[in-house]
């Protein structure tokens, strides 16, 4: 339909421009969502759905005259997507609704910016709000029944994005939004999602009531033509595409995840090779291909060439901005969920296509005090035979307004590319100084001189995330993975190493901690099974890597994630095991114990504890038996004892908000031990990175402090008082923690 309709009806109308424009979106959306639907084996009809495709007039005027109008921005807002949905259970229609709703939403800006040639980006939604409120690092809140009254005060949005959260709220759904509003642009206020916890559907809103997108044009872009031709191949595109997603199966939502992106950026990358070919056939034009604006052309000064002495035409040296590379930085080895760690190498920053659009933009880090080397490739398009040399000057800027200077002078212009020498900046990092600075910012410009007349030209711009540790990093942490140094630094501004624990620490008593990318690390998510524990003849640092692929892990894998973190920035810590004195477990808070207890023979142990039996676990002295409270009973009833919210663990989940495991024999924590720190004057010296809890004072103090804050009471096993011992090897007997009793200590 949408190839008939190109192929009938001029495009180039303000009416057709959204006719095209309808078309488009609701292609792109049943694409996706049919995509979506095979992931999670949902069987799904769009109903007759509602959406509004608007191209407002701007008018000018002159002493209250109109004089002219222009279609000057665009939106879509799509009021009711209905669906019709079959899933195999109702966590596979959950996860198809919620996926649906967050592109859906993403479509409403960046079909408008693909169809007329936007950067990626530059309209607004819901989804855009979100993704620039994560990027700034702005938090992001789920807001329940349960913690509205908590989080609602800390938000800086207006009276009726709160209004609607509420209403919501009453409803019986969930909302997501960021703590403030972002600056997009010339738009500003909130995006917001408002959502049913069961099915999945929701509402995704901008500030003002939109259900959709938007994005306003530059002054000369009226009436633009959304090259309706690409849809041709798009179609064709997603033919084939079908025919091989229908033999795949998807084993996760990542995965999934992965293919999709995956073939929006092949369907954009094939759009940007021949849509302009296509369009210019259909008008009957030929010539060089148009290059991408970076500017208003109507805006522009038409550059005249004039004959050499050999007759030929001169014209202006072109070089389009290629590479940069950063020179004696810290290795970094970038770590993502579901993926080994790889170290990243050469150049940082690459855009071969040369559109602004980097392919890679990998972070980096340095040490304070240290000078940034930086070499940058440049690929020539013009080369003026009469232009013999040039300089490359990229001026480098921070948002708290530092600036650096690199500079290359009087490199020739010869061949396809220019590779400038290795440019130091004109000045130093600030010494003993952690920063994150994102984006460091390089304008990049090119002299040279022309019938003796020094010219300027402008090669665009490249921008990095730049990671600063306040010392260089202990040797003992020979790889630095990536989420390392986000945690070390990107809480900014610690000027000693005080400074810099406490700035580290505020994030993990969040109880939220996340890797670089935002992904949550949970602390027993499920089970001892299902989280990594490093064992004493592990490599912790390899260790490390595994732990930060997966996610999950055990109290001795955040242990080492925060000892690993304080020594990114060059500070000392040891580990230390937090035990019991008499072959205790230890039972976490909290836990109620029913009734006074009735078994006898085992002194205060008089209460029957009943754990799952989880499985088998290799580790140093062999095979072991593991009994624990994971997977949770319905009625968080194990015998006499009955599970209760209590200590929240890093990431913990709903219903309880603590960790899966609230049993354990041996627990691990952080002394810091710098000595640069305790000079500084450093009181708090153990850290339980876990629980995102401290504990104040000396060895002795801190260890009354862990039994009082974090300890619900005891247990063990009797087997000479056990019947059938074989047959109930999960069966234990538990006792209440005794008023001023000591029975938790730590080794060091």
């Amino acid at each position: 339909m949408v190839e008939n309709r190109f192929s009938s009806v001029d495009p180039n109308t303000a009416a057709e421009n959204l006719q095209q424009t309808a078309l488009n979106f609701w292609m792109m959306h049943d694409f996706y969502d049919d995509l979506t639907a095979q992931i999670h084996q949902v069987r799904r009809v769009r109903l007759p759905s509602v959406g509004l495709f608007v191209s407002p007039l701007t008018v000018s005027y002159f002493y209250g005259i109109a004089r002219n109008g222009i279609y000057k921005s665009r939106v879509i807002d799509v009021q009711q997507n209905i669906q019709a949905v079959v899933a195999p259970s109702f966590e596979a229609r959950f996860e198809y609704m919620s996926q649906i709703g967050i592109y859906g939403s993403y479509l409403e800006n960046s079909v408008i910016e693909e169809l007329f040639d936007y950067e990626l980006g530059r309209g607004v939604s819901a989804t855009q709000v979100l993704l620039e409120a994560n990027a700034q690092q702005i938090p992001i809140y789920a807001i329940t029944a349960e913690n509205i009254d908590t989080i609602l005060p800390l938000l800086s949005v207006s009276q009726e994005v709160k209004t609607d959260i509420i209403n919501g709220i009453h409803a019986g759904q969930h909302a997501i939004v960021p703590q403030r509003e972002i600056q997009h642009g010339n738009w500003q206020g909130s995006g917001y999602i408002i959502q049913d916890s069961i099915t999945g559907a929701g509402a995704y809103l901008l500030e003002g009531g939109l259900n959709g997108g938007a994005l306003e044009g530059l002054s000369c872009d009226a009436s633009k033509n959304p090259m309706a031709a690409l849809i041709n191949m798009v179609i064709q595109v997603m033919e084939l595409y079908f025919n091989i997603v229908a033999m795949i199966s998807f084993g996760s939502f990542a995965l999934a995840a992965v293919a999709l992106v995956a073939f929006r950026v092949m369907v954009k990358t094939l759009l940007k090779a021949v849509v302009k070919k296509q369009v210019k056939k259909k008008r009957g034009k030929k010539g060089k291909k148009k290059k991408k604006r970076s500017e208003c052309d109507c805006d522009k000064k038409k550059k005249k060439t004039r004959k050499s002495k050999t007759g030929k035409d001169e014209c202006e040296p072109e070089l389009k901005l290629v590479s940069v590379e950063f020179l004696n930085d810290l290795d970094i080895y970038k770590d993502q969920i579901g993926q080994a760690p790889f170290l990243i190498t050469g150049a940082e920053w690459k855009d071969t296509d040369s559109n602004g659009k980097p392919e890679i933009n990998e972070r980096i880090g340095y040490v304070s005090g240290k000078t940034l080397k930086i070499k940058a490739e440049f690929a020539i398009e013009e080369k003026p035979e009469e232009i013999k040399t040039v300089t490359i000057t990229g001026n480098a800027r921070t948002p708290q307004g530092k600036t650096f200077i690199f500079q290359d002078k009087g490199r020739s212009l010869s061949g396809d590319s220019l590779i400038t020498k290795a440019m130091s900046a004109n000045g130093p990092l600030a010494s003993k100084r952690t920063q994150f600075i994102n984006p460091l910012t390089i304008d990049w410009t090119l002299k040279y001189k022309k019938d003796g007349i020094p010219k300027t030209k402008n090669l665009g711009s490249s921008k990095h995330t730049l990671y600063v540790t306040l010392n260089k990093p202990l040797e003992d942490f020979y790889k630095i993975y990536l989420t390392l140094l986000h945690l070390a630094t990107s809480n900014a501004g610690a000027s000693d190493e005080v400074e810099a624990l406490k700035n580290t620490w505020e994030m993990f008593e969040t109880k939220s901690i996340t890797n670089w990318d935002s992904k949550p690390l949970y602390y027993y998510k499920r089970g001892v099974l299902g989280s990594l524990y490093c064992g004493l003849k592990e490599n912790q640092i390899e260790f490390l890597g595994r732990f930060l692929a997966s996610g999950e892990g055990q109290c001795n894998a955040f242990e080492r994630l925060f000892r690993a973190i304080l020594g990114t920035n060059g500070i000392e810590s040891k580990t230390v095991e937090a035990y019991t004195g008499n072959e205790d477990y230890i039972l976490v808070k909290n836990w109620q114990f029913s009734g006074k207890g009735s078994l006898t023979g085992t002194g205060d142990y008089k209460w029957r504890l009943i754990l799952n039996y989880e499985g088998i676990v290799k580790n140093d002295s062999g095979n072991k038996d593991i009994f624990g409270t994971y997977p949770l009973k319905d009625n968080h009833a194990y015998g006499k004892l009955i599970s209760l919210e209590g200590i929240a663990g890093q990431n913990s989940l709903p219903p309880l908000f603590a960790p899966a495991e609230k049993v354990c024999g041996v627990h691990y924590l952080v002394k810091v031990t710098d000595k640069k720190a305790l000079n500084k004057g450093l009181k708090t010296f153990y850290y339980d990175p876990s629980y995102g809890v401290a504990y104040e004072g000396e060895k002795e103090e801190a260890e009354r402090n862990f039994e009082k804050d974090a300890v619900a009471g005891y247990y063990k096993q009797f087997l000479n008082n056990e019947k059938k011992t074989n047959q109930k090897p999960n069966y234990f007997r538990a006792r209440k923690k005794k008023p001023g009793e000591v029975n938790i200590h730590f080794t060091k």
